[in-house]
């Protein structure tokens, strides 16, 4: 089974790739903020179908992507909808099964106590496992890395189990 799992940003998405339950690979989609969003969004495009092509159609694939908090700007949380929903058709598009997941979901699971927690705390958290998981130095990691990590880990370990 392939999972690649995604926390999308119009400046920064992180992701993560797991074969068979074990991590693969992570990096992050970095754009300039002063860039054209449709410009960006191209950039994100090309990442993403790059390594949507990369795996044999004969395998168990799943995307998973954070659904995102729709924050005080409507401007920018349309623009990160859009990033989100650019993943997912990209996806569909390559045969992949998708599962949008809300942050608190994965947080908790594996950050149990977390509703009294800052956000500072949990990406600290986030970086801490991510660094545990794939081996990589914190300081090595961004925060969207380790959490499309730590995202990968929550499906791998909720759906393993059952």
């Amino acid at each position: 089974m392939i999972v690649f799992s995604v926390d999308p940003s119009i400046n920064s998405s992180g992701y993560a790739i797991f074969k068979d339950g074990e991590f693969v690979f992570s990096g992050r989609i970095r754009n300039n903020s002063g860039e054209d969003v449709e410009k960006r969004k191209s950039k994100i495009q090309t990442v993403i179908e790059f390594f949507l092509t990369k795996f044999d159609k004969d395998e168990e694939r799943i995307l998973i992507v954070e659904d995102q908090f729709v924050g005080r700007s409507i401007k920018s949380s349309k623009t990160i909808i859009e990033v989100k929903e650019l993943c997912l058709t990209c996806a569909r598009h390559f045969g992949f099964s998708v599962l949008p997941i809300h942050p608190k979901t994965w947080q908790t699971a594996l950050f149990p106590g977390n509703a009294r927690r800052k956000r500072e705390e949990l990406k600290k958290m986030a970086k801490i496992l991510a660094s545990k998981i794939t081996g990589i130095m914190e300081e090595r990691l961004t925060e969207d890395e380790s959490d499309a990590i730590c995202i990968g880990h929550w499906f791998l370990t909720k759906y393993q189990n059952t």
